[in-house]
């Protein structure tokens, strides 16, 4: 049976300063999949825009699919960032009649094929409103989910689909229609213009009760990754107060035959030897430019937590934040954090950060599988442990 039984596809690359050939390469793929009738590429920066332009014209010379390069909108309530990137793509992609089914695929993914298209296209077909990608990926990497969002999840949502979801940040996704146009008349996905968005999309999955399929690409994602976890200050932070911001949302149990996770095959080797980040460049986070505000916040902490970060400011330290206390910060956080004001971020950041090493030089450095089975087992534990919504 043909991909899409005939049913035509718009691809949605959102950008922004992003290799030149990557770049092209991605969108030439996506526009030659017989399954795909329009790509369109969603540019945050103005170079990144002439980038794509030049890459859609090149293009228009060896494929007769079009591309349609634009400069995203400002849509959403909070920061203009990735958000407005994929509601800007929504949009357009829904505006077009024709379109049946809505794919989004970052922009920097070395690893990208026309099979990811297909297996997304093969689990539409079966009915799915939703197919999510996901893959391998460094023991290291996906910290920002592994210890943010699965675990919020986990500790808010414990009986729903929510902490089974592989990938719950991923950028690589396909919709049906209609699941793209109840996405997209949500007002708390209207409202998420900054890296939040694809927590409220995965979390408006759910509260709607689509049906996902999981679709395991066996390539993995290669991607380019990050110098020091400084890197990731803004994605950290955004991401958990989406988190907060959404704690109070009623999410339905899951429907019987409403997820479905393709079995994980065995990562390659250029994923289980990867390092996601400079362990040296990132301790200097621990321990600078802490303010006076920022200490009393540390302090005002129930112990050990107090203790911990009263040793950090003044020598890097990460081992007190173990399941039990990185439980203690999220409850604290989930109640008292406010992104609005610099210390509160910070000392979150500083949390995560700690979190993150703990993970890298206690488990990741005994290898792939230890890692990656520690960071499953916590979310296991957290949600064996019941809702914060029922304390």
């Amino acid at each position: 049976m043909a991909l899409g039984r005939g049913l035509a596809s718009t691809v949605v690359i959102p950008f922004k300063d992003e290799d030149p050939g990557v770049l092209e390469r991605t969108i030439g793929i996506a526009a030659r999949h017989p399954s795909v009738q329009r790509v369109v590429a969603v540019g945050y920066s103005p170079d990144g825009l002439g980038i794509a332009e030049q890459a859609s014209a090149h293009l228009a010379e060896v494929t007769s699919t079009p591309v349609q390069v634009l400069a995203q909108r400002r849509i959403g309530s909070f920061r203009s960032g990735k958000g407005d990137g994929m509601l800007t793509g929504l949009e357009v992609a829904l505006d077009d009649p024709s379109t049946h089914r809505i794919h989004f695929y970052d922009a920097d993914i070395r690893t990208f094929s026309s099979g990811w298209i297909d297996r997304a296209e093969s689990a539409l077909d079966e009915g799915f409103d939703v197919a999510r990608h996901f893959f391998d990926r460094a023991s290291t990497d996906a910290q920002i989910t592994w210890h943010i969002t699965r675990a919020g999840f986990a500790l808010l949502w414990p009986e729903t689909v929510l902490p089974e979801i592989e990938q719950p940040l991923g950028g690589e996704l396909a919709l049906t229609r209609s699941a793209a146009g109840r996405l997209l008349g949500d007002e708390r996905v209207r409202a998420r213009s900054d890296w939040g968005i694809d927590t409220t999309l995965t979390v408006a999955m759910a509260t709607h009760g689509m049906r996902i399929a999981e679709v395991f690409v066996p390539d993995g994602k290669l991607h380019g990754l990050y110098a020091g976890l400084d890197d990731l200050r803004a994605m950290a932070t955004e991401c958990f107060a989406t988190i907060q911001w959404l704690r109070d949302t009623d999410v339905p149990d899951p429907l019987p035959d409403g997820h479905r996770v393709d079995a994980l095959g065995p990562p390659p080797e250029t994923i289980t030897s990867k390092a996601a980040f400079d362990l040296e460049a990132s301790l200097p986070l621990l321990t600078d430019g802490w303010t006076d505000r920022e200490r009393a916040l540390a302090a005002s902490l129930p112990e050990p937590l107090a203790a911990g970060f009263r040793r950090m400011a003044g020598f890097p330290s990460w081992s007190f934040l173990d399941d039990p206390n990185w439980r203690t910060f999220l409850l604290v956080a989930l109640a008292d954090y406010d992104h609005d004001d610099a210390d509160w971020q910070s000392l979150f950041f500083r949390g995560w950060t700690a979190r993150t090493i703990r993970h890298t030089t206690r488990f990741a450095v005994r290898g792939y599988e230890p890692a990656m089975s520690e960071l499953r087992s916590t979310v296991a534990r957290f949600r064996s442990q019941g809702s914060l919504q029922d304390t």
